[in-house]
């Protein structure tokens, strides 16, 4: 590839990890406690397995006699770990992705030092040769004043002590959903408490580099996976959530969503209206024209040349190709790529800049951060019927030296007088109820969880160059998968994604070491596009102490939750689908070499050297990955949604929530975030959710209004829906109860007769 110094990149090529300070960087990771107890010693115990010569042997399935891993020449110590990266054996894959997703993604965003004035880094030893320069490096962005129109220091509660506090609303979590909740209901004069559990990280902080990002703004530092390691989750984890880290991409609920959700979970609420122009208020079409203006979407078409790239090689397939909104106030700024790292100027406008700055200068809004809910608290039923109800929450405050093994905390309790709301998103808004005890009530809690599974197609267009990190991603799109290979809503979108180094090197398949660092050189003139699925297969959220995992070292029903998760074959024969087409995309447009994230030995990927090679090569690359499929641990494959494990419904059998999202079992219990969906949206979640929670919000404070007044139309009608549901979860309970009188008896009844039948 064209660099300015090729003296650079033959330095890059040459270098050993060792040389590249990666080690020092590994040992600080993991010094860190980011991973858990168990992921951290099932990674040393791989590295102590390769140390020696009968562990290489097991975790490698080699021949003993020929030394331990780190004994081996470099040519056959790659050799072997290319043997495990597509072994028959998933678990020999997972080791070799484990070490692969940690080591190659922190070799390719760490930086080894920080310079004395803060402001200036050190650089990653592989970002020259990369051509890859970050943001705060650039001259135009040095002196750039960072947002500061909202101090929200200001707005923070300092707890230092064990304390007790009282507001009319609390709200756990801030992200889309807790941010327009807090808006709405302070701006109606309620007193209201947002609990954030990350570290709030001022706009002026933000360092926007991504090994920062990763580590500060992400759930468990970018680090989560499903259970079995075969998925990455990304997920948000400041002030703001996801909106903070998403890339900016709004898209309104489907239609066909929204009537799936009217017609088979009851919720007519979503029932698209003839005409969204005119909604009235009160209506989901109202709520999502409301968001829409406020977070200033608008639809891009000056599109960055990976976006472009899309949409060139879908015009010349003839297949679907459109222009999608983001939030960006400027979408061709070359900063809007680094806005999945945090937001310093302003220019996307998440939760930060939006809604919860519109509650912090109401007055009527405060935060903690560091604040992590253990349990609800409630008030008990009057005897003779009805619910307990939400009356507060017992919470951590963490200090900033906190850590795992040296945890230190007070405890909060925070009393509510009206309501309390989860808007924690769909991993811990679920495991807030299950250490509540609201699971044993709900079987639906923490279960049907989505995650749009994502995989991708990676392009090289030799000598141009792409920087895909640079201006703002997913702004363009294919729908032509769509409604997936049973015409029946559940397939993929094609779009593309906004990719540092890091990433690239947790999605890059590896061969050897050369290989690998020759993709990274040419990184610069790539381009990625993803499928993502609409995933008909579920899912499920667990506490991390579940089970038997209870008894482990360290267990704490505080850390994160575990993700159980494996893609279902309806949506692998769509995705496998998605990737073809995908790869045929990049070829149309002009692509010199294709891949897919498969492990090299299954042999995605292909180059074309001339025009005449791209029919041929396409035809094999699309046998190859209908007969491989996504093996697991054997391709990428990565999650940034997360929907639906607190389901809403019309049914308290089948659902948490109702449709004003209050819980089923408890009253004054609300759930207003992505974890409400009744299914996969089809579509990048963000706009979707605070629409949800516009509804739901605005609907609260009129009920809570009413409450005041005396109103008896409102309350009517909410009381008359819960007690025919609380009658039907009674006879349900009372149903559960004689089965599990009958069933032993209808056991012992079995047995007596075939006694009898065998006597005679």
């Amino acid at each position: 590839p064209e660099i300015k110094d090729s003296k650079v990149a033959i330095d890059l090529l040459r270098k050993s990890a060792s040389e590249l300070e990666l080690p020092t960087a590994l040992e600080i990771l993991l010094s860190k406690e980011i991973l858990s107890w168990e992921e951290t010693f099932n990674f040393k115990l791989v590295l102590e397995l390769l140390g020696s010569r009968v562990g290489s042997a097991l975790i490698s399935m080699s021949n003993p006699l020929q030394g331990s891993f780190v004994d081996l020449p470099r040519k056959e110590r790659q050799h072997l770990l290319s043997k495990m990266s597509s072994s028959p054996v998933p678990l020999q894959r997972k080791a070799f992705n484990d070490i692969k997703r940690i080591v190659f993604s922190l070799g390719l965003s760490f930086v080894p030092e920080t310079s004395e004035n803060g402001e200036e880094t050190a650089r990653n030893p592989c970002w020259d040769a990369m051509g890859y320069n970050p943001i705060l490096s650039q001259e135009e962005y040095k002196n750039k004043e960072p947002w500061n129109e909202v101090d929200y220091t200001d707005h923070m509660v300092s707890i230092t002590k064990d304390s007790s506090l009282e507001v009319d609303v609390v709200i756990v979590g801030s992200g889309a959903g807790g941010g327009v909740c807090a808006a709405t209901l302070s701006a109606r004069g309620y007193k209201v408490l947002v609990l954030e559990k990350a570290e709030f990280i001022a706009p002026k902080e933000n360092t926007t580099l991504e090994v920062d990002g990763f580590e500060k703004m992400y759930e468990k530092g970018g680090l989560l996976t499903s259970s079995d390691g075969s998925m990455a989750i990304l997920a948000g984890s400041a002030l703001g959530g996801g909106t903070s880290i998403n890339w900016g991409c709004c898209i309104p609920t489907p239609s066909y969503v929204r009537e799936e959700w009217s017609s088979e979970a009851g919720l007519t609420q979503f029932k698209p209206a003839p005409s969204s122009s005119f909604a009235p208020e009160g209506t989901f079409d109202h709520s999502l024209n409301s968001v829409w203006e406020r977070i200033s979407a608008k639809v891009v078409t000056d599109h960055n040349p990976a976006n472009a790239a899309l949409k060139t090689g879908c015009e010349r397939l003839g297949i679907d190709s459109g222009d999608l909104a983001n939030n960006l106030k400027n979408p061709s700024e070359p900063s809007a790529g680094w806005t999945c790292f945090g937001d310093r100027w302003g220019n996307k406008q998440t939760g930060v800049f939006t809604y919860l700055a519109d509650a912090a200068r109401t007055g009527n809004c405060q935060f903690i951060d560091r604040c992590e809910v253990e349990h609800l608290t409630f008030e008990k039923a009057p005897s003779g019927g009805g619910r307990d109800k939400a009356s507060g929450v017992v919470a951590h405050v963490h200090s900033k030296a906190s850590t795992k093994k040296d945890p230190q905390f007070v405890k909060l309790n925070v009393k509510a007088k009206h309501a309390v709301v989860l808007s924690c998103g769909s991993l811990h808004s679920p495991c807030v109820m299950l250490r509540s005890d609201i699971g044993r009530e709900n079987q639906h809690v923490g279960k049907h969880l989505k995650l749009h599974p994502v995989t991708a197609a990676i392009g090289c267009f030799q000598g141009e160059d792409f920087s895909m990190y640079s201006r703002a991603p997913m702004t363009a799109i294919s729908r032509d998968n769509e409604m997936g290979p049973m015409n029946n809503g559940f397939g993929a979108r094609l779009e593309v994604p906004s990719v540092h180094p890091g990433l690239m090197g947790a999605c890059l398949p590896w061969g050897d070491g050369v290989d690998a660092k020759a993709s990274l050189i040419e990184l610069k003139s790539s381009t990625a596009i993803i499928a993502l699925q609409r995933d008909i297969g579920e899912g499920q959220v667990c506490l991390s102490t579940q089970g038997l995992r209870k008894w482990l070292p360290r267990a704490n029903k505080m850390d994160p939750p575990l993700v159980h998760y494996s893609i279902d074959p309806r949506d692998e024969a769509s995705m496998k689908h998605s990737l073809v087409t995908s790869l045929n995309v990049l070829i149309a447009a002009g692509a010199s070499q294709v891949t897919s994230l498969h492990s090299p030995n299954y042999g995605i990927h292909a180059s074309f050297p001339t025009e005449d090679d791209k029919v041929a090569k396409f035809a094999d690359l699309k046998e190859k990955v209908n007969k491989i499929g996504l093996p697991q641990h054997g391709v990428g494959l990565f999650s940034a949604h997360q929907m639906g494990t607190c389901r809403m419904g019309s049914d308290p059998l089948e659902s948490v929530v109702d449709c004003d999202g209050e819980s089923w079992d408890k009253d004054n219990l609300y759930v207003m975030d992505a974890s409400v969906f009744p299914s996969a949206s089809g579509a990048n979640p963000m706009v979707t959710t605070l629409a949800i929670s516009h509804l739901l919000s605005n609907r609260l404070a009129k009920r809570l209004k009413a409450d005041c007044n005396g109103s008896d139309e409102i309350t009517m009608i909410r009381q008359e829906r819960r007690d025919v549901a609380l009658q039907k979860q009674r006879a349900a309970q009372r149903y559960a109860v004689v089965q599990s009188i009958l069933a032993p008896l209808m056991v012992v009844v079995s047995a007596t007769l075939a006694v009898k039948i065998v006597s005679k």
